[in-house]
């Protein structure tokens, strides 16, 4: 997703789940935003980078550098959240965004 749609996702999980619409039915929406992901995808951007120059190892630093814990997220982490929102542990949340970053963002 674009960076630039992150500041309308809250704003549209809200409007989605307005009352009237989806409530008497029962049907939760919410927002996981995910930051830095440990993978395939970020490894190709990595990659990426160091044909521009930059090493890799220089790339993974700047993007752990977000992170105050310094550590990216493991798609795990992603599934631990939406396995929590989709249980009974979560059945009363509900037009919420959850961020699931390292304290990057």
């Amino acid at each position: 997703m674009p960076n630039s749609w992150r500041p309308h996702i809250p704003h549209t999980s809200n409007s989605i789940t307005c009352p009237w619409r989806l409530g008497p039915s029962h049907i939760r929406v919410n927002v996981i935003c995910p930051g830095f992901v440990e993978g395939e995808r970020i490894e190709r951007v990595i990659e990426r980078a160091a044909k521009e120059a930059v090493e890799p190892a220089e790339m993974r630093a700047r993007f752990l550098a977000d992170s105050s814990m310094g550590i990216g997220v493991l798609p795990d982490d992603i599934a631990a959240m939406t396995l929590f929102l989709t249980s009974d542990s979560g059945k009363r949340m509900s037009g919420h965004v959850f961020i699931v970053d390292a304290d990057a963002m």
